[in-house]
Formats: structure tokens, C-alpha cells, sequence
């Protein structure tokens, strides 16, 4: 048996905190304190879901202790094998090197991220950047409403959990605006993916959805498939070896 060592984890936040009777629910999947998809904190309550699964799957125990108005603390102690010298990595495949390019504009899709996580933003950011594709991220609808008035964009990923203004209604919004803006396609990225919850989405005038958390491929593959099918404005993908065709 392989010698082992053991790591407490403690992670402290002096945040909100959560009252006695919430906190046996809220590792429950899509479970909050507060429910309102405009909440003053945003959040899709799946985070400590997948956290405990995690923990559980590498044989700890996630636990803590809170107290509403003065903060929360997370505890873990996990196991972890003494390291060998010619233990070997797993590869990691990288994306392959070409580039998608609007035909509209003639450089890299341009896409408005709109997600109040930022974590799950600055992941969204890292995997759309290095593939090629150029951003903008704003939190929430309100701010995206005002975003495609003020410049091109050539798709929209919208989060739907939002604070101020949540996606199903910014989407509404945005397609009821008087420019080229309101043809723009919209994605939707929710940890809802229920049949009537995409139905919501569909409504809303959005072309698709990425089910969070998302797979890189998986975001990427919805982009294309999205601008590749808005036959209303005319965007096409060009690799990057064919931009000598682009007058």
C-alpha cells in the first residue's frame, strides 16, 4: 500500500453566512438561501454540490460552520499519495490551432459574455481567448442590453441566473430593440438543463444552450453551430488558412 499524507483544507469567507436551518440543504443541487433568479447575489446553487462531489470522490468529507452575518467556513481533509518520481502525467489534447473568422467583419468572432460568476467567467474568458475568439464580458442583462447598442457583436453567451436583470428577460429585450443588434444569436449557459427550462430559453428568442459546467468543445461546437446557422446576418466560419479568399 502507498504511504499517504494527509492535507486539512479550512476556506473562510466573512460573508452573509447561512442560517442553521439552510445549511443541511444547500449542498442539495440547485438549492439556495434565496431562490429569486434576481437575487441580490447571484449564484446557480450548484457550486458546493459539485465541491462535495468532488471531496467525496477523492474520500473526504466537506463540512461547516456558519453564522448568519458573520461568515462561513468550510472544512476538508483529503489523502493524497506520497509522490513517485516516474509517475507520468496524463496528456491534455490542446485545441488545434485554427481560427474561426466572421465574414461580417473579417477578423475573429466577436463575442459579449454575460455572466455575474467570475469565476465561471474568467474560465469562459481563458477558453474563448485562447481558441481566438475576441470578448467582452458585463454582469448581468441590464449592462448586455446596453453592450450590442453600443458595438457589433457576432454572438451573445448568456448566463440566465442573474442579478438586476436575468438572461430570459434580457434576451426578450434584446430582441425587441430596432437595429441589427436584436438578430444577434444568443446562447444560453444554464445548470438548468430541463426540457422546460430550455423551453424558456427557445421563448426568449435565444438559439442554443451550453449546459454548465461546460466542456471546452462543448462551448466552442455551440458557437459554431450558432453563427453557422443565423442566416439573418449573413456570418460564416472561415478558418484561418482561407483568409486569403476575404476581400
Amino acid at each position: 500500500e502507498k504511504l499517504k499524507h494527509y492535507i486539512a483544507f479550512s476556506i473562510k469567507d466573512t460573508g452573509i453566512g447561512v442560517a442553521a436551518d439552510k445549511q443541511s440543504d444547500i449542498f442539495e443541487r440547485f438549492t439556495q438561501a434565496n431562490t429569486d433568479t434576481q437575487r441580490l447575489y447571484g449564484g446557480t446553487g450548484l457550486g458546493l454540490n459539485i465541491t462535495r462531489s468532488i471531496i467525496d470522490l477523492y474520500g473526504g468529507t466537506l463540512t461547516m460552520e456558519s453564522e448568519p452575518g458573520r461568515g462561513t467556513t468550510f472544512h476538508f481533509i483529503l489523502p493524497f499519495n506520497k509522490y513517485i518520481e516516474t509517475e507520468v502525467a496524463a496528456e491534455v489534447m490542446p485545441f488545434d490551432d485554427s481560427q474561426v473568422i466572421s465574414k461580417n467583419t473579417g477578423r475573429p468572432i466577436h463575442i459579449l459574455l454575460v455572466e455575474d460568476n467570475m469565476i465561471n467567467a474568467m474560465l469562459a474568458t481563458q477558453v474563448l481567448t485562447k481558441k481566438g475568439f475576441t470578448l467582452v464580458h458585463e454582469v448581468n442583462g441590464e449592462l448586455a442590453i446596453a453592450a450590442v447598442q453600443r458595438q457589433y457583436f457576432d454572438l451573445i453567451l448568456m448566463d440566465l441566473q442573474m442579478p438586476v436583470m436575468n438572461g430570459i428577460t434580457a434576451s426578450l429585450a434584446i430582441r425587441k430593440l430596432e437595429g441589427n443588434e436584436r438578430k444577434v444569436p444568443i446562447i444560453a449557459m444554464t445548470a438548468h438543463s430541463l426540457q422546460g427550462e430550455m423551453q424558456h430559453c427557445y421563448n426568449a428568442g435565444m438559439n442554443g444552450y451550453v449546459a454548465k459546467p461546460f466542456k471546452p468543445n462543448d462551448l466552442f461546437n455551440a458557437i459554431v453551430e450558432a453563427v453557422k446557422k443565423d442566416d439573418t446576418i449573413k456570418t460564416e466560419i472561415i478558418h484561418r488558412d482561407e483568409l486569403n479568399l476575404i476581400v
